[in-house]
């Protein structure tokens, strides 16, 4: 998939200060699954929340916070807006394997 300009002019930037985070945290690469939430302040209401999804797990993984995004098993969102200050709320929370299998029922 080709990126915008301004799309892979955001993700430079976004792996850049993901990349500073992580050395002034000292924080090594995750390896095991986590959970995510993203908050997503915009200036304008527009936009798909799940395009912000894979933008903020891409950068994620190329800043190498994540080894691979496929180690997100639970994922929160929300869109919010903020016309003075546009930005993205990261949280990452590392999880024992177990405590993702979610038992499923279904009746027909």
């Amino acid at each position: 998939v080709m990126k915008t300009g301004e799309a892979r002019k955001w993700m430079s930037a976004a792996v850049s200060q993901l990349q500073v985070q992580r050395m002034q945290q000292h924080l090594g690469m995750i390896e095991g699954p986590v959970r995510l939430t993203i908050l997503v302040y915009r200036q304008r209401r527009a936009g798909d929340i799940d395009n912000f999804a894979k933008g903020v797990m891409d950068a994620l993984q190329e800043s190498r916070i994540l080894r691979d995004d496929k180690q997100v098993m639970t994922l929160h969102m929300e869109k919010l807006h903020d016309p003075k200050r546009p930005r993205y709320v990261l949280t990452l929370e590392e999880i024992d394997a177990q405590d993702v299998l979610i038992p499923f029922e279904h009746e027909s």
